[in-house]
């Protein structure tokens, strides 16, 4: 567990950074594309050292796949023609929620609720009425649901221990 939370810093780091610079949503840069998708970025590259290969089949597979999306998504969110259009996404946010909820892993099906929570505030910021703190509220949902989802990623299958036989079984 000492050694998972070590392994959150970078996310701690890039995240806290974004939310100190605050950049502006008018001016899209390569810089403020980096600031936003790095605490994402920080997340694959935590599921990636804990899972080694084995983080490109299953589903952690899927975790990783979804914050590298999601990392593209954030500079999508820079620069908004790149946007996808509003049917498309929302499909997208759908198929992430039904998936996570038939993991069957608290961390991940909490994750993907704060995710759907991020998006619907996002929603309601842009096409209802801006809302006071939106962004952050937005953005803090955002990261805890990334999170969220890939400590639930890194945390599959450590219950489970091998007998020394190639036999694997829960603890």
């Amino acid at each position: 567990l000492a050694e998972l939370v070590t392994s959150l810093l970078p996310f701690f780091v890039s995240s806290s950074t974004y939310f100190y610079l605050w950049l502006p949503d008018s001016s899209p840069s390569p810089f403020s594309a980096a600031v936003k998708s790095a605490p994402v970025l920080s997340l694959a590259g935590l599921v990636w050292y804990h899972k080694g290969g084995r983080s490109l089949c299953g589903s952690t597979g899927a975790v990783l796949a979804g914050l590298l999306l999601s990392a593209a998504g954030d500079v999508c969110l820079i620069w908004k023609e790149l946007f996808l259009p509003v049917c498309v996404y929302t499909f997208l946010i759908a198929m992430m929620a039904n998936l996570a909820l038939v993991t069957s892993r608290p961390l991940t099906m909490a994750g993907a609720l704060f995710f759907m929570t991020s998006d619907l505030t996002l929603a309601c910021h842009t096409f209802v009425a801006p809302l006071p703190w939106g962004r952050a509220a937005v953005m803090t949902t955002y990261y805890l649901a990334q999170v969220l989802i890939a400590v639930g990623g890194v945390r599959e299958g450590s219950d489970v221990v091998a007998d020394g036989l190639g036999n694997r079984k829960r603890k």
